[in-house]
């Protein structure tokens, strides 16, 4: 899947939801930070998109801070 851009809170695509809708989980995202950083480029396990503690903030500030989340890829 190529990269899509930060939404500005946890995509859609990845939340996994069982057959009632009910969310069960969360699939594992590789990141680009707005500094550059790419976890995939970087050698670094992909982040859990949700559900995780600390958990992964998709919020976005104005203007964007450097280590906030710039597009994603699901794996």
């Amino acid at each position: 899947m190529a990269l899509q851009p930060n939404p500005g809170s946890v995509p859609r695509d990845c939340i996994i939801l069982d057959d009632e809708g009910t969310v069960t989980g969360f699939r594992k995202v590789h990141v680009v930070l707005f500094n550059g950083h790419s976890t995939r480029a970087a050698g670094q396990e992909p982040w859990p998109a949700g559900g995780a503690r600390p958990p992964t903030n998709w919020g976005l500030s104005k203007p964007p801070h450097p280590f906030e989340i710039k597009a994603y890829e699901v794996v």
